[in-house]
């Protein structure tokens, strides 16, 4: 007995349920539905390019009617990609690019005087240049943070 209630229950939920899917299924076809009637008119209308383009005589005037819708619509493409540049970017911060420049050529000095030490067997006089540059070049690196506040400094 107690089964037969159970199984009851469990079938009409499930009922319940499918009416409830049923109902949510309609709205979500109903929708999906209204968006491809719109979009099937939007299809539907006459592009006026591809008429300009239909209606001109002969492939030379095809090829000018072409030829200026290229023009207005890559000067349309530049303006919006212009617009675009402004919204995604800000101003250029120059005192990252200078200390970026900064940290280059300190790694590149120091990257000179280590070559001049490690390539082959370097004389006393390499040697001595090779220790020189690589400290300089390390030293430019490591001052390069500081060098950074103090630009960021002053420009507040």
């Amino acid at each position: 007995m107690k089964e037969k209630g159970f199984f009851e229950k469990a079938f009409d939920d499930m009922k319940e349920n499918a009416k409830k899917q049923k109902k949510i299924d309609k709205e979500n076809f109903d929708e999906i539905k209204a968006d491809s009637k719109e979009r099937f008119e939007k299809a539907k209308k006459v592009d006026s390019d591809f008429q300009e383009f239909k209606n001109a005589k002969g492939i030379k005037e095809k090829a000018k009617v072409v030829v200026s819708h290229i023009e207005r619509d890559g000067k349309k493409v530049a303006e919006e990609n212009r617009e675009n540049h402004k919204k995604m970017h800000g101003p250029i911060n120059w005192e990252i690019i200078v200390t970026f420049i900064i940290g280059i050529i300190g790694a590149l000095i120091m990257g000179f005087g280590m070559s001049k030490i490690m390539v082959g067997k370097p004389s006393n006089v390499d040697m001595l240049i090779g220790i020189i540059t690589g400290v300089l070049g390390l030293i430019i690196c490591v001052l390069n943070y500081p060098i950074y506040t103090h630009i960021n400094d002053a420009k507040k």
